[in-house]
């Protein structure tokens, strides 16, 4: 957890860090299960490391996810033509193939 201070020509400045390992098995990776094994858990650990670099009172925050725990999916749409209905379901057709979950199933 770290807090930047904003500088001239998109350059930052750490000014509060802290970070700390979580247990095996908190979070997981996937999207066709829940990721977060105990949210109590988790909750108490963030509001420790929070506490240890001096944020707990920070108000906005913003979370940078690793490469490997996001999926990007471009979806190509061979014609427009076709109802709202229609392009509604030609788009959860093609997601749910692409990822190998029914939409439904999904985080998003």
């Amino acid at each position: 957890m770290v807090q930047l201070e904003g500088g001239r020509r998109n350059r930052f400045a750490l000014r509060r860090a802290a970070n700390m390992t979580l247990p095996d098995g908190l979070i997981r990776p996937g999207f066709d299960e829940p990721n977060i094994a105990d949210l109590s858990d988790l909750a108490d650990a963030l509001r420790e490391l929070a506490t240890s670099a001096g944020l707990l009172r920070q108000r906005k925050w913003s979370v940078a996810l690793p490469e490997a725990t996001t999926r990007t999916l471009i979806l190509t749409l061979e014609n427009q033509g076709g109802s709202k209905s229609e392009l509604e379901e030609v788009l959860k057709w093609k997601t749910e193939r692409s990822f190998g979950a029914p939409i439904d199933e999904l985080s998003i």
